[in-house]
């Protein structure tokens, strides 16, 4: 299973174990001994935001054993959800991906939507939850920036720690982005003092862009543009471990570009239209097409 594989599933809504109108699909991608499970849904608005909780099932004798992944995104009619699986042990389940046979999502007001990749006929009726296992972290949920663990590097044999000395060390006094009040600048000219260029555009319609990291997400609220409550934003950010703060040459002087990564998807333009970032350009190309690499991007003054 470690080779690549790539298909797509249907999503449709179900009432009363009658299958209605297709409403998404389901994106299965295996690479690097990963499985990447992406989920697209187009509803009707409503005055609230379910809860939409994702399972994978499992068709085993005479029943769906349905585990559960986690929560999906929803906004505005869109339903969104980005989940990385180990091939094995799926949620510390015995289960694989090679034993699934599909996935439904369900809401806490019994609104029930599934797709089978497999031959099988959706049952609702024999949906049974594996309860024996916590949920797994969901990608397209990510929680608001979680700790960054420091990492202890081990100490070869050849390479001794310094001894201890008695006299005071000289302190580096180097200007890092971490040692530099953001308030003595202002803040887009912190940025463009304090993190590196980069030119990853064919032509400089969005120039002086600098690359940030996700450590750097909580700054934003200075520029007012608060993005730790943004799925899509946090999602990209996490899946590439960068973003980028630029100039648009295209409107006003004074708009300013806040783009994250991604690869272009009719599906995932209605995503990321829905939380604010309405526009795509290519990295390095001038044309838009599938599966193109480039940045999903907004503009702000």
């Amino acid at each position: 299973m470690s080779e690549y594989q790539r298909f797509v599933s249907y999503i449709y809504e179900y009432q009363n174990h009658i299958r209605l109108q297709n409403c998404g699909f389901a994106k299965v991608e295996v690479r690097n001994s990963r499985c990447r499970l992406q989920i697209h849904m187009k509803l009707h608005t409503v005055p609230f935001t379910p809860v939409f909780q994702v399972y994978v099932f499992i068709p085993s004798d005479g029943q769906h054993i349905a585990v559960l992944l986690g929560k999906a995104a929803g906004q505005q009619g869109v339903v969104y959800a980005d989940f990385m699986l180990p091939l094995q042990q799926i949620a510390q389940t015995p289960y694989g991906l090679k034993d699934l046979g599909g996935l439904y999502i369900q809401t806490e007001h019994g609104q029930l939507f599934a797709t089978a990749w497999k031959d099988i006929l959706i049952q609702p009726e024999l949906f049974t939850v594996y309860t024996e296992t916590p949920q797994i972290q969901a990608a397209s949920i990510p929680s608001a920036l979680e700790e960054n663990a420091a990492v202890q590097l081990p100490v070869s044999d050849s390479q001794s720690l310094p001894e201890k000395s008695d006299t005071t060390a000289e302190t580096d006094t180097t200007p890092t982005p971490e040692n530099i009040p953001m308030e003595s600048q202002t803040p887009w000219q912190y940025f463009q003092d304090n993190y590196p260029h980069i030119h990853p555009f064919f032509d400089d319609t969005i120039h002086q862009c600098v690359r940030l990291s996700t450590e750097d997400i909580p700054k934003l609220t200075k520029l007012g543009i608060p993005m730790e409550n943004n799925p899509f934003f946090q999602h990209g950010c996490q899946s590439y471990q960068h973003f980028l703060l630029g100039k648009s040459t295209e409107s006003a002087p004074q708009e300013y570009v806040l783009a994250v990564p991604g690869m272009y998807d009719p599906w995932e333009q209605m995503a990321a239209s829905v939380f604010g970032f309405p526009h795509f350009k290519p990295a390095r190309t001038e044309s838009i097409r599938y599966g193109q690499f480039g940045y999903w991007y907004r503009l702000f003054s």
